[in-house]
């Protein structure tokens, strides 16, 4: 799971950086909205180890 958070946040910062540099705004939309998307996975992978890590006690 660190390998999978580890290539979330490359993408996400490569899609960034794509988008900064586009000249083209509707590229440059693409590329916002790719890094949006791995964000978002960066956030439910780290939610899902966090619920792993609950115990519960009875």
């Amino acid at each position: 799971m660190d390998a999978d958070l580890k290539y979330y946040h490359r993408r996400s910062a490569e899609e960034s950086a794509a988008a900064e540099a586009a000249r083209d705004s509707k590229v440059r939309e693409v590329h916002l909205e790719l890094a949006r998307r791995y964000a978002e996975r960066i956030t439910t992978l780290n939610a899902t180890v966090q619920r792993r890590s609950l115990h519960l006690v009875g």
